[in-house]
């Protein structure tokens, strides 16, 4: 019979008002591990890192492709107003986006990935042209920081830029 789940040890450090569990390692120690140091060497967790690292053009490509696609399908939806708003489109582009972004580390590009695809998400129905605009924000921020190839958070500008975007979006 498995122990019952138990909060971790005063030692590691709670976020807020969240509670961190330790695992349940039962399953682990009925296939005979007994210390994840073992299978978690230096050794892999480097190898691991190298092959992220190699990846990154590819992520970063990637990046650049599918922020081109979501400028296109926006740029399609300004110059013909009659064409439905492809939404759905939208949505699984931005979710897309935030992940490759990320592991290109372009993280401010990732938030405002996850920003458009939240508020994306939360909109139903018809898009107004004031929820047209804030999209329209995030497009056109994602293109703009992809040509400067900033990567990481962007600093001050970064939060400035989250910050605006967050005062356009409707309580």
């Amino acid at each position: 019979m498995t122990e019952s789940i138990k909060p971790m040890a005063a030692t590691i450090p709670t976020i807020d008002d969240v509670t961190i569990y330790e695992p349940d390692k039962s399953l682990l120690v009925r296939v005979g591990v007994t210390n994840l140091d073992s299978i978690f060497t230096p050794q892999v967790i480097a190898s691991g890192q190298k092959v992220i690292q190699d990846s990154s053009t590819q992520f970063t490509e990637e990046t650049h492709r599918q922020a081109e696609e979501l400028s296109q399908i926006y740029a399609q939806f300004k110059a013909s107003p009659s064409f439905a708003f492809p939404i759905a489109a939208v949505i699984d582009l931005a979710f897309s986006l935030r992940a490759c972004a990320g592991l290109a580390q372009y993280n401010l590009i990732a938030s405002l990935a996850k920003s458009l695809f939240d508020y994306s998400k939360a909109l139903m129905g018809k898009v107004s042209e004031k929820e047209t605009a804030v999209i329209e924000w995030h497009v056109v921020s994602i293109s703009q920081l992809l040509a400067l190839k900033m990567k990481g958070d962007g600093g001050e500008m970064g939060k400035a830029i989250l910050a605006e975007i967050n005062r356009l979006r409707p309580e």
